[in-house]
Order: C-alpha cells, then sequence, then structure tokens
C-alpha cells in the first residue's frame, strides 16, 4: 500500500473543529498536515492576515514542494468563513485578492483543492457572526429569502419594514459572492483548480442560498464539471471529508459502507440547517469521504448507524429538535428501543460509524449512556453529534475511514474519539446548558467546567484506553458554543 500523502491546508478557520479534527484525522491516518498557525487565521469577525498567509504559503512550499493543497476559498479571498458573511470590502478588491492566489499558485505549479461555502442566512436575531443589523432584522430577512424562493415573491409590506440600506447591503453581499463562486468556477474550468466543494452552511428547504447554490450546481452541470465541482450541506467537516476523500484517492482503497438508522421511521424526514432527510445526508457525506454506500449489511465493511429523532406522534408534526433551543429535551429517544437498535446493529458484527443527529448542536445522552454501556472501543470506528447534522455525519464518517484505513495511530484515534464524546455527547448537550450566557470563558471559567465534568470525562477515559492521560478544556473564541478538548 502506498505511503500516505503530504496535505498542505488552509482551513476555514481556528475553530477546533475545522482545525483540531483535521490534524487528528491526519495524525491517526500518518498524513504529513501542514496547516497555517491559529492566529493567522484570524478569530470570529476579525479576518486572517493575508499578508502572513502568503509568507507561511511560501515557506510551507518550500519545505513540502510535492505536497496536495486543500484551500478555504473564504480564507483566501475574504479571511475566513464569518467575515465572508459581513460585506465590508469591494467586489473588485476581493475579485483581485482571488486573482493574485491564482497567480500564486500558477506560479509553484500548484493545482489546490478547494472550498467554498454558499452564505447562509440563519433564521434568529443575533449578529455574533453576521453583519450587526442582523441583531434586529435576522429573522425578517430569513422568512423574505424562503418567501423569494418558495413563491417567487413576497409581500411589498415584508420589505417595506426592513431599512432600505440593509436590504441593499443584504442583496449587495450575496451578489458578490456569487460573484466570486463564478470567478471559482471559471478557475476550475481551467484547470487551475484541481476540484471544489460548495458547502451549503446553515441552510434549508427554501431560501435564497438554497437557491444559489442549485444554481451553481447547474451551471457546473451545464459545463460538465459535476466530476470536479460539487455541493455538500455543511461547513465545519468539509475538510475532514476533503482529506479523507484526499487519503482514500491516494491509496486507492475505498470501503463500502451500509446505513442502519435507530429510528427507520424518520429516515427521509428533513433534518434541521440541512434542508434535506437524513437518508441523503448519508449518501451525500458517504461520497464526500470517497466511500461508497452498499444496501447490503453482509458486503459492507462499515455500518453507519444514524441516530435519528424518534417519530412523531399521530398528534404532532415532525419537529428536529435543537440543544440550543428550549424544546431540545423533546427529542429524547426511549432508551430501551435505543438499546435495541444498536444491539441490531452490533449483530452485523461489522464496525460501527455513529452519527447522533437526533437533534442539532449537541448528541443524545441517552445514546451516549447506551453506548458505554454495550459496546467497547473495537466496536466503534466513528462517532459525533456535533452542530449542524451534516457536521455531524461527515465528521464521523471521516474519522470512521480513516479509522479503517489500515495504517493507522490507535492512540491518536482514541484521543479524536474521545474528543468527540467529550465536546459533543458531555459538554453540548449538557453541561454548555449550565453556564451563564454572561461569562468571562476565560481560563478560570474552562479550569472550573473542567473540574465540573471530571467524573464524566474520566467515564470515557477509561471507555477509549485512557484513563492516565489528562483532559483540559478551553474556550478558545471566548464564548460559550464551543469548547477545545486538549488530551495530554
Amino acid at each position: 500500500m502506498p505511503s500516505p500523502p503530504t496535505i498542505i491546508a488552509i482551513p476555514l478557520d481556528a475553530r477546533p473543529v475545522c482545525y483540531q479534527l483535521p490534524q487528528q484525522l491526519a495524525h491517526m491516518a500518518g498524513v504529513t498536515l501542514v496547516m497555517p498557525p491559529p492566529n493567522v487565521l484570524g478569530h470570529l469577525k476579525q479576518p486572517a492576515n493575508i499578508n502572513a498567509l502568503y509568507d507561511w504559503a511560501n515557506t510551507a512550499y518550500t519545505q513540502h514542494p510535492h505536497a496536495q493543497w486543500i484551500v478555504s476559498l473564504d480564507t483566501l479571498v475574504y479571511g475566513g468563513l464569518i467575515p465572508s458573511r459581513l460585506g465590508d470590502e469591494p467586489k473588485a478588491d476581493l475579485r483581485q485578492r482571488w486573482q493574485q492566489w491564482l497567480t500564486w499558485f500558477k506560479a509553484h505549479r500548484i493545482c489546490p483543492h478547494g472550498i467554498a461555502s454558499v452564505l447562509r442566512i440563519p433564521a434568529y436575531n443575533n449578529a455574533t457572526e453576521e453583519p450587526e443589523y442582523w441583531a434586529t432584522y435576522g429573522e425578517q430577512l430569513h422568512q423574505l429569502s424562503i418567501a423569494l424562493h418558495r413563491d417567487g415573491m413576497v409581500d411589498g409590506r415584508a420589505i417595506n419594514a426592513i431599512p432600505t440600506d440593509v436590504w441593499q447591503h443584504f442583496l449587495a453581499t450575496r451578489a458578490r459572492n456569487m460573484a466570486l463562486h463564478q470567478d471559482v468556477i471559471e478557475a476550475l474550468q481551467q484547470g487551475q483548480l484541481a476540484s471544489v466543494v460548495w458547502g451549503e452552511d446553515d441552510t434549508g428547504p427554501y431560501g435564497l442560498n438554497r437557491l444559489e447554490a442549485e444554481q451553481l450546481e447547474t451551471l457546473l452541470q451545464r459545463l460538465e464539471l459535476t466530476t470536479v465541482g460539487r455541493r455538500q450541506t455543511g461547513a465545519d467537516e468539509v475538510a475532514s471529508t476533503l482529506l479523507t476523500r484526499l487519503l482514500l484517492s491516494h491509496t486507492q482503497c475505498s470501503p463500502r459502507i451500509a446505513v442502519e438508522y435507530t429510528y427507520p421511521q424518520t429516515a427521509h424526514h428533513t433534518a434541521k440547517f440541512d434542508g434535506i432527510s437524513f437518508a441523503q445526508l448519508a449518501q451525500q457525506h458517504i461520497a464526500a469521504c470517497g466511500a461508497t454506500q452498499t444496501n447490503t449489511v453482509c458486503d459492507a465493511d462499515l455500518v453507519l448507524l444514524l441516530h435519528t429523532p424518534p417519530p412523531p406522534t399521530h398528534s404532532d408534526t415532525f419537529t428536529h429538535g435543537d440543544w440550543c433551543e428550549p424544546n431540545a429535551a423533546n427529542t429524547y429517544a426511549n432508551p430501551a428501543a435505543l438499546q435495541q437498535a444498536l444491539k441490531d446493529a452490533l449483530v452485523y458484527q461489522k464496525p460501527l460509524v455513529i452519527a447522533d443527529v437526533a437533534a442539532a448542536n449537541g448528541g443524545d445522552p441517552a445514546l451516549l449512556a447506551i453506548i458505554n454501556e454495550l459496546t467497547t472501543i473495537k466496536d466503534v470506528y466513528g462517532y459525533a453529534g456535533w452542530n449542524t447534522p451534516g457536521n455531524s455525519v461527515g465528521s464521523a464518517l471521516a474519522l470512521g475511514v480513516c479509522r479503517w484505513w489500515g495504517h493507522y495511530n490507535p492512540q491518536t484515534f482514541a484521543q479524536a474519539l474521545l474528543t468527540r464524546f467529550i465536546d459533543d455527547g458531555l459538554y453540548q448537550p449538557h453541561y454548555r446548558q449550565t453556564l451563564p450566557a454572561n461569562n468571562p470563558y476565560d481560563g478560570a471559567t474552562a479550569a472550573a467546567l473542567t473540574q465540573t465534568m471530571a467524573d464524566s470525562i474520566h467515564t470515557w477515559q477509561r471507555w477509549c484506553g485512557l484513563s492516565e492521560t489528562t483532559v483540559s478544556l478551553s474556550f478558545p473564541c471566548q464564548r460559550r458554543f464551543e469548547i477545545a478538548v486538549t488530551i495530554d
């Protein structure tokens, strides 16, 4: 089997799921992965230092001239995923920056794999990751966006309720981003990019963002570029699934993956933040990792177990829960049913990749308890229950496929799996909810949280065979939404 590749990657940003998870996957699979220092990549609305990024890229190329490249086009052009949403820079300046990067790649004979993001339109009034007017008009803009796509028109009074400058900025930012996507497709057509994945970040069945993604896909089809350009719901997991895909293509091996569900009745229900069904999510992310889906478990190398939401009662309509909202508890599954579903999956004696999508923004504590009770680390090749369902499925599959690949590092795999159990399974659905929103989220808060979670963390350290390690938590973004898990 060939040696794993060397990959130079410029990620979306330095958040742990975008930065740490690819590092863990690469180390686990023996891939040499080179990434910029976190401080070069910027922080939330603070963009990356583009000049420092050029300097780093020159050094990385000099040290690894034959490496493959994975680059976030949002980082190269805007300075990161969140800066891409703000609309602060003129389109001409951004297009010039893109051409400068293309010139640099051409001069160094680099044909990178790109990651691009369709601008999201979140359904809430919060400007933490959006333009400042989102704090007041975010929900209205979201509803207008849905109506324009679904119905082709809106009541003029709804638009008039939004200040003219806000509406104009909203539309201009989207037009600017779509123009840049056109430039990316042109570069792809000219062979200046090896491939591009367009991530649909926090999307739904309808919205201007979904319409834009469909338009991009139509253009790719007309130009016969669908083998090198594709859509994928999500954003945070795209670098991990692309890294996994490159690993498999380099080594010319690919696992066959069968899909099972804890609740098959909801497999074709729509996943929150993705706008497609759970079954479509599985199919999409299996392909994104470079694996193939099989309908026969007997022929499979891995079983992807999706923990989907329980079906609604006869009197209820389906609602996909969210641990960031009060109704998340309504998604709790019946522990006996979960236990039976996991036992049924274990009967096949195939390695399990478990994607917990019963609710968004965290895993189901009932499932976590049953995983601990019924399985060992030999049974489970991957687990995730992170942010959006697409993030969770993609992250779990990337971890599972890299573990399946023969030459893996058991210690790093155990650490990566433990990280997901602590972050997705423990912190997101439970301990995060206990922290007040106005905490300073500094070292003292992190140390207190580490102590509070110590017993729960140690349970999973034992399960992963890492009882002798030391786990510490931190808040790299100085906010409650995400933590970083360090294992020494």
